[in-house]
């Protein structure tokens, strides 16, 4: 995750909708602090209306709403890759985002809300025991109320872009 000045609020500057298909995509924007609207349920012309409407890129898979995208005046990307880390890798050289983690100021994953430090106290009756006594770090969605920790899927997080940052090292 990596994100804006801590506890400031602020947020990175690149913000991005995504298609149906880029919901994957979505979440790790999201993760690194990127605000990026996604909507399964949305049809084509609400999305380009929201992108519109909040200077949002676009970024799709499919080469018609790209088109119609670009027809409308709206900063679009066509992602050509099928494999998710090409994908990652493709926007993240594109728009020269930032890949570092770190965890205060992200946003959530499922929500877009924002994500701050939060004291152990606060959410010791949202996880369980034993994630409690385990980590010292806890962080929750100032939208949603999701708590999170660094913990194994944190180091996930970080070989995949680690992984991102060889691929692109290679190009």
């Amino acid at each position: 995750m990596s994100m804006g000045k801590s506890g400031s609020g602020s947020t990175r500057e690149v913000r991005f909708a995504c298609d149906a298909m880029l919901g994957r995509l979505t979440r790790w924007l999201r993760l690194l602090g990127y605000d990026t609207f996604y909507s399964s349920a949305i049809k084509d012309e609400e999305l380009l209306e929201v992108c519109l409407q909040k200077d949002l890129i676009l970024l799709t898979r499919d080469v018609e709403f790209f088109k119609q995208a670009v027809s409308y005046g709206i900063r679009a990307k066509l992602l050509q890759e099928n494999s998710f880390e090409n994908q990652f890798a493709d926007v993240v050289e594109s728009f020269g985002l930032d890949l570092r983690i770190t965890p205060d100021g992200s946003r959530c994953p499922t929500c877009n809300g924002l994500i701050c430090s939060v004291d152990k106290e606060d959410i010791k009756n949202k996880v369980p025991v034993n994630t409690v006594n385990s980590y010292d770090s806890f962080f929750i969605c100032t939208n949603c109320g999701q708590v999170y920790w660094m913990g194994r899927m944190w180091r996930s997080m970080i070989r995949i872009c680690e992984t991102v940052k060889e691929k692109l090292k290679k190009n």
